[in-house]
């Protein structure tokens, strides 16, 4: 049987994308900063799509750039230039909190960052790229988006603590009372409940009176400061903690701590 010959990358890249959208080879070199020669010898079969061009190419194409990830996974495996799959997916992560440092403020920054982390997940269902994709989303103003991300943490493990807290915070973003509170309970019993936490009483005491003060539970919150104080030795500045209480402000006071 003879066998078919491959489809290069770079004859989907023409066919299904340049021509249908009407791009040519120089505006899609000047649009990710890639030399015209480089485009134009991936679209003639001449060069393989490496890592990093699919970088550029993914945040070039946003909602259509899994396409040009699954091409390069595809791609001779004995080619020098083509990572295997968790790597491109670890360096897609990567390359999405580097956008993310860098440009915090700057929506279409983070708009990039977003769909690389989109990218990541699909080739590797990873915890901490979902817990990315929420931190980005949640800068974003995406709340839905936010949730999704802590919903997917959660199906793989319901007790996760930091899915739990921060499915807190968005409600709270979203002013909705009832189900903050409930999801800020339920991370407050599982400080308790999990055994990660029993070898860090420091980081849970501190985050058992955060949630105290998120709930709005004065007695307990000023009496528990007084006793972290104690049971830790710290400075008398967390003593100040529990004075502004009336007029809590939960990034003031993480800020504190």
């Amino acid at each position: 049987m003879k066998r078919i010959k491959n489809i290069h990358p770079g004859e989907i890249l023409l066919e299904e994308f340049l021509l249908p959208l009407n791009i040519t080879a120089y505006r899609l070199a000047k649009s990710t900063g890639m030399p015209q020669t480089r485009i134009s010898a991936i679209i003639k079969g001449n060069r393989a799509i490496s890592a990093a061009t699919a970088l550029r190419l993914a945040a070039y194409f946003r909602r259509v750039q899994i396409a040009f990830i699954l091409l390069l996974c595809a791609c001779n495996s004995r080619r020098h230039d083509v990572l295997p799959t968790d790597q491109l997916a670890i360096r897609l992560n990567n390359e999405a909190l580097r956008i993310y440092m860098h440009n915090v403020s700057n929506k279409d920054s983070l708009q990039k960052a977003l769909i690389l982390l989109d990218s990541a997940i699909f080739l590797r269902k990873d915890k901490n790229f979902y817990t990315n994709k929420y931190i980005v989303a949640r800068r974003l103003g995406q709340y839905t988006l936010a949730l999704a991300s802590c919903d997917s943490i959660l199906a793989v493990d319901h007790n996760d603590f930091f899915a739990t807290l921060h499915k807190g915070y968005i409600f709270e973003d979203m002013n909705h009372t009832d189900s903050q509170n409930s999801y800020y309970s339920k991370a407050y019993s599982l400080l308790d409940s999990s055994r990660a936490w029993q070898s860090a009483n420091m980081v849970r005491d501190r985050e058992k009176i955060i949630l105290k003060g998120l709930l709005k539970d004065t007695v307990a919150y000023r009496q528990m400061v007084d006793v972290f104080i104690v049971k830790y030795d710290t400075s008398k500045v967390y003593k100040g903690i529990a004075n502004e209480f009336s007029t809590f402000d939960r990034d003031r006071f993480l800020e504190r701590f």
